[in-house]
């Protein structure tokens, strides 16, 4: 692809847009969605190591969560942030995906 694109008068900085991104677009998608579920995973070892201290410098909403629901006994509240962080992920994956594959609905 990146001969014929030299051959047909492409220079460098257009290939990368128009032959490069289309071709790992797919690879991009998935490791972003990773990224960001092993970002939210984080709970483990934040809350075994300082449990989400000092402060709250090493805190996560799963650490905030489990404090609402378990230390505080404000179940609704945790529940509500449990569910409010279930739809940026939803939104993020989907925003991800539609910015990424919305060229391959031919």
């Amino acid at each position: 692809l990146f001969e014929a694109a030299i051959v047909d008068g492409a220079s460098k900085p257009t290939m990368l847009p128009l032959i490069v991104v289309p071709l790992i677009r797919e690879a991009m998608v998935i490791c972003l969605i990773l990224a960001a579920t092993n970002a939210i995973r984080a709970f483990d070892l934040s809350w075994v190591m300082t449990q989400g201290g000092p402060g709250q410098a090493s805190s996560y909403f799963a650490t905030m969560i489990y404090k609402r629901g378990f230390m505080d006994s404000a179940f609704a509240y945790a529940a509500a942030t449990a569910v409010t962080l279930l739809i940026y992920i939803l939104i993020l994956a989907g925003g991800v995906r539609w910015l990424f594959l919305r060229g391959d609905r031919a």
